[in-house]
């Protein structure tokens, strides 16, 4: 009597291992189906068009003020400064 519940044993496992295999593609699918629709959310010619104007202005803006970092620490805006400097202290003293 022991022996045949056992291929019942073996049929209910496969059965649950397919099951869940069959749960896992469905979910897989789900998965896909959401990034699929980030992306095509993301890639919207307007969302495109503003992040591109965004990231041309942040480098735009971090160009623009590496030069006048420069200006003012290298350049003849640091002889300005210096200029400036001496001759607020010329009218102090």
């Amino acid at each position: 009597m022991g022996h045949p519940t056992i291929p019942i044993v073996r049929i209910e496992l496969d059965g649950f291992k397919q099951s869940l295999l069959h749960a896992f593609s469905e979910h897989q699918l789900r998965i896909d189906e959401y990034v699929q629709a980030a992306v095509d959310e993301a890639c919207k010619p307007e969302r495109l068009e503003a992040l591109i104007n965004k990231e041309a202005q942040d480098s735009i803006d971090s160009a623009i003020k590496e030069e006048l970092n420069r200006f003012y620490r290298y350049g003849e805006g640091r002889e300005a400064i210096k200029k400036a400097v001496a001759e607020t202290l010329e009218q102090r003293g």
